[in-house]
């Protein structure tokens, strides 16, 4: 990053080095360098988000004073610069060396200037003269790690005295008006904002969302805006209870060698806190991307049910429960006489969400019957309300131990057709068979073996999907949706 007057925190420009000091490997450079610029992208995206300093903010301002030693290159003067700053809510400090080419200033771990020389580490720093850093309940936000680092220019003389500007900029608003929204949430709209028009809804909608009003009053959209942005975020009570734990490391970072015993635990707080706020504001921009996805949800729902043309309701909607108490339920859709002849026989498919699939299949084809033999999940299998949704309590079905004796139940019952949906060398395309008006069922078999062989030895035919791919066959609840509808199709049932 390079110098920024007014934005986010600002940093070195951590380009190509000369070449590592010291005859060190270029490889661990290499990941070092790239450490500090995912370090530095993670505080400008996890603090200072979106978060508007109006330019008529009220401003402090102070002077910083420090030297350098003999053969001192650079000073770290984060410790000078907290001592600095006001217990200010949110805000924005722009630090500025005083005067002509004396001191450079940046944003860097110190750890890497052990690699090679200040101006391979970073390039260009020493003339840098001006930062801007973001602020939160007196804190600085920095990366865990990262320090604020003056850097000594030629002409600096040993023990010369060198000044820094400190100038907090604080939003005026959150300074003088008791009503407006704390720190957090602002950066929480602005987040929130950023993923809704990341998501293509246009401004009007989401200056819409802004007119919630009242709460009773807001719509289902308004009421998932305004939760989001006005709710304490978990991860700002963890750092609360983390305040105080100075000698905790965070997850992630260690101490350089040798530094332990040299750093106590209160000069370590502040990483503790530095890593604590980057995870928040990360987990700050997932909330938010949950939460626009879930606007963005609500608010097709409402343009649906406005549009009269639209139908996306069920015609005869009723509750799961109703065909979850016992393994033989007699279905809650249409009379049997308003049925198709077509019943599924389910031969130990293996996948709850495929059965339930099944289930919808059969029930928006108004089949006879859906058959579960073996281990295939049956009702009242929990699991099968994921994708049977009310579908479940809408057709009839009952459950065998085995494929075989369901089949000699169903020819007893006077089903004489039986085709098994599987692909083998006597398999007939699904399109060029004739299905009797009287009956047939269909065999569906297990996800990984197929049909079971001594149930396609009792079956009349069997059918297959031709397939064009490389793959031999369709998920077993896709093959039941195509061949069930291709066989409504020979049959007119769909012209009605």
């Amino acid at each position: 990053f390079g110098p920024s007057p007014v934005g986010g925190p600002a940093g070195a420009s951590c380009g190509s080095c000369d070449g590592p000091a010291d005859g060190a490997s270029s490889v661990p450079m290499a990941h070092a360098l790239a450490r500090c610029r995912l370090s530095m992208l993670a505080v400008l995206l996890a603090t200072s988000q979106g978060v508007a300093f109006p330019s008529q903010g009220i401003a402090l301002r102070r002077t910083l004073s420090l030297s350098f030693c003999a053969q001192e290159e650079w000073i770290d003067v984060t410790p000078l610069v907290r001592e600095a700053l006001p217990a200010l809510p949110c805000a924005v400090a722009h630090l500025e060396a005083c005067g002509e080419g004396h001191i450079g200033v940046t944003l860097l771990d110190p750890r890497l200037l052990t690699l090679g020389s200040i101006a391979s580490i970073a390039p260009g720093a020493s003339s840098q003269h001006r930062l801007a850093l973001a602020l939160e309940r007196g804190e600085l936000l920095l990366p865990t790690d990262v320090r604020i680092i003056a850097l000594r220019a030629g002409d600096v003389s040993d023990g010369s005295m060198c000044e820094l500007s400190l100038e907090i900029e604080l939003a005026e608003q959150l300074a003088l008006s008791p009503g407006a929204l704390p720190a957090h949430s602002q950066r929480a709209r602005a987040v929130i904002h950023g993923c809704l028009a990341e998501a293509a809804l246009p401004p009007a909608a989401i200056a819409a969302l802004e007119a919630a009003g009242e709460l009773g009053g807001a719509s289902p959209a308004q009421s998932v805006y305004e939760a989001f942005i006005r709710a304490d975020p978990p991860p700002l009570a963890k750092l609360q209870k983390h305040r105080g734990r100075a000698g905790a490391t965070p997850r992630g970072t260690r101490r350089a060698e040798g530094e332990g015993a040299d750093r106590d635990a209160a000069d370590f707080a502040p990483a503790v806190e530095a890593h604590l706020r980057v995870e928040a504001g990360e987990a700050l921009m997932a909330g938010a991307r949950r939460a626009a996805h879930h606007i963005i949800h609500l608010l097709k729902a409402e343009s649906v049910a406005s549009a009269d043309w639209f139908r996306n309701t069920d015609a005869n909607h009723q509750g799961e429960g109703a065909s979850q108490g016992g393994a033989a339920a007699t279905g809650g859709g249409p009379a049997d006489s308003q049925r198709v002849a077509v019943t599924l026989v389910l031969d130990n498919v293996r996948s709850a969400y495929n059965v339930g699939s099944i289930f919808r299949t059969a029930d928006t084809a108004c089949l006879a019957e859906v058959i579960t033999c073996g281990f295939t999940p049956h009702p009242p299998h929990p699991k099968l309300a994921k994708t049977g949704f009310n579908a479940i309590s809408a057709v009839p079905t009952r459950h065998f131990g085995s494929t075989l004796a369901a089949l000699s139940a169903l020819r007893a019952e006077g089903v004489v057709h039986v085709a098994a949906m599987e692909t083998t060398g006597r398999s007939e395309s699904y399109v060029a068979v004739d299905y009797p008006r009287s009956g047939v069922a269909l065999v569906l078999g297990n996800e990984e073996v197929g049909v079971d062989m001594a149930v396609l030895e009792q079956c009349d035919r069997i059918v297959e999907i031709p397939t064009l791919g490389t793959k031999n066959s369709l998920n077993v609840a896709s093959a039941a949706s195509v061949v069930v509808f291709e066989v409504l199709r020979k049959w007119g049932a769909l012209e009605r």
